[in-house]
C-alpha cells in the first residue's frame, strides 16, 4: 500500500516541530529555538509605536488571545503617523501597515467578529510588512529576532523582541514549532 504524498509531507512537517524536549539528544544538534535575550534600542516616535504594538500583537497570540482589535487600531495609527514620517524604502511599507491594521481592526470590531485563526492570518501580512520595514533599515532589527514556521497557512515568518521561541500562528496547539531565520522577507 502506498502512503499518499500529502500524508508523507504532513509527518516531515509534524516532525519539525515536535518537541524540543526530543532535540539536543545524542548527536542531534541543540534546538535554535532559544536565543539571548537583549532588548532592542528604543526607537523614538510613531515607529517606536508601530515595533511596540506589533510586538505585544505577537506575545498576545502566542497566547491564544482573541482581543487584538485594540492593538490592530493602535498600530494602524502608529504606521499611518510613522509613514508620514518615513522617507525612503520604509514608506511604503508603513503605508501598507496602516491599511493592513485597519482592516484588522474594522474586522474584529463587526459582530461577529472574525475567528482566531482568521485574525492570525491578518498577523501574517502585518509581519510580512514590519519585516519589511526591518529589512529596509537594518539598524532596526538590534534586539529582534525572526523565526519561520514551516506549517503557518499564509506568511510564515515573524519577529520577536524576545528570544524564547513562540509562535503567533499557532500558540498553545504548537508554541515552539519553527526556527531563527535570516532577514528576507
Amino acid at each position: 500500500m502506498r502512503t499518499p504524498v500529502l500524508a508523507v509531507a504532513l509527518i516531515a512537517a509534524l516532525s519539525a516541530c515536535s518537541d524540543a524536549s526530543s532535540q539536543g539528544k545524542g548527536n542531534l544538534p541543540a534546538p535554535a529555538t532559544t536565543v539571548v535575550d537583549a532588548p532592542p534600542p528604543p526607537v523614538a516616535g510613531p515607529l517606536g509605536e508601530v515595533l511596540g504594538t506589533y510586538d505585544e500583537m505577537q506575545r498576545r497570540f502566542a497566547k491564544d488571545d482573541n482581543g487584538t482589535g485594540t492593538l490592530a487600531a493602535k498600530l494602524a495609527t502608529a504606521a499611518q503617523a510613522a509613514a508620514g514620517a518615513a522617507a525612503g524604502a520604509t514608506k511604503q511599507p508603513l503605508t501598507d501597515l496602516a491599511a493592513a491594521a485597519t482592516k484588522l481592526a474594522e474586522q474584529v470590531k463587526a459582530a461577529p467578529p472574525p475567528s482566531l485563526e482568521v485574525q492570525r492570518k491578518a498577523f501574517a501580512e502585518l509581519s510580512k510588512l514590519v519585516i519589511t520595514v526591518l529589512v529596509a533599515d537594518p539598524s532596526l532589527q538590534q534586539g529582534r529576532f525572526i523565526f519561520t514556521c514551516p506549517m503557518a497557512p499564509a506568511y510564515q515568518k515573524w519577529v520577536q523582541t524576545h528570544g524564547k521561541l513562540q509562535n503567533p500562528y499557532y500558540g498553545s496547539q504548537m508554541l515552539e514549532c519553527g526556527e531563527k531565520t535570516d532577514w528576507s522577507v
